[in-house]
């Protein structure tokens, strides 16, 4: 931020690839509450994210206010493994599968792989948290 005083004034807005993608709005408004960032983010076959947290966005976590990062899977495959670590050590994986949503805790560490044949597309959501997202996240339902 010290580095880039010039871009704190910025204001986030759709770009036009948001209006060729009119299929994804039904996804989008499944997710309920203010909607911070909405991108869909690639991982090409064979790609790997190293392990790694974002601890340093103060502006993530669960309470009101904050932003909580949703991703919804759009094409991926058995190959795309998801790993996250607890603050005890303790790892979790996840395949995320087509169709479903999940919150991710991003400031814990975490890796994903593609050891598949195809990319990963995910639609990725930063949303302000509220009451009605931390019930869908904790029930399953809206």
């Amino acid at each position: 931020k010290k580095l880039n005083r010039d871009k704190l004034s910025w204001v986030i807005t759709d770009t036009p690839i948001r209006k060729m993608l009119p299929e994804l709005e039904p996804l989008i408004e499944q997710v309920p509450g203010v909607k911070h960032r909405i991108r869909i983010m690639r991982l090409a076959a064979g790609g790997i994210i190293r392990r790694h947290s974002d601890a340093i966005d103060r502006d993530a976590g669960t309470a009101n206010g904050k932003l909580l990062r949703i991703h919804v899977p759009i094409c991926t495959n058995p190959g795309v493994t998801f790993t996250s670590w607890n603050l005890d050590g303790g790892k979790i994986r996840a395949q995320m599968r087509e169709g479903e949503i999940w919150y991710l805790d991003t400031r814990k560490p975490h890796e994903v792989v593609n050891r598949g044949k195809t990319d990963r597309l995910h639609l990725v959501m930063d949303v302000v948290s509220s009451k009605s997202l931390l019930n869908l996240i904790d029930t399953g339902r809206a």
